[in-house]
């Protein structure tokens, strides 16, 4: 989706959001309950959250501070999951959808590396002219996707929660 921005070859130099700190673990992307089903029959371990949805497990090594991978981050080529498998947040970052205030906003992660220079505000606008109806409509369908607003993402977008979202999809977890 974000192939006007950046390539593949922007994220392989970093990989950056397939690789969590304990502290980051919100940050794991948001999966439907159709896709955890779909990716525990192929054996992977889901975790439940409680605001709704699913996210991958992760393994931390004890007492270490080593991040740890996605399970579909393969070292040397980068994701190893086919497009159509994707979870969507995976597709859409660095964008993020969060709620801030009461409101609706599509932030855009701060630190990734590969939006330095006009990269990022060439993201802002392809998120705001051409990704903006396919974000809502997600939201609108996934309203447990949504995120508490966090001062690590730039808001490049506000609008109104969708009708279907509630305190409760929208707590962290």
């Amino acid at each position: 989706m974000l192939k006007k921005v950046f390539g593949p070859s922007d994220c392989a130099k970093c990989r950056l959001c397939c690789n969590f700190q304990r502290e980051s673990v919100w940050e794991t992307p948001f999966l439907t309950d159709e896709q955890a089903a779909r990716f525990e029959a192929d054996g992977v371990e889901i975790v439940r959250r409680s605001r709704g949805g699913a996210s991958f497990a992760l393994r931390f090594v004890d007492g270490s501070d080593e991040p740890a991978n996605c399970p579909f981050l393969n070292p040397a080529r980068g994701c190893s999951l086919p497009e159509d498998r994707k979870p969507f947040e995976c597709k859409v970052w660095p964008l993020r959808t969060m709620e801030k205030d009461g409101r609706l906003v599509i932030g855009r992660y701060r630190n990734c590396p590969a939006l330095a220079g006009e990269k990022g505000a060439a993201l802002d606008r392809l998120a705001t002219k051409e990704l903006l109806p396919t974000l809502l409509a997600f939201v609108a369908e996934n309203p447990a996707s949504i995120r508490e607003f966090s001062p690590l993402y730039e808001i490049c977008w506000e609008g109104d929660l969708p009708a279907s979202a509630n305190d409760d999809a929208r707590s962290n977890g």
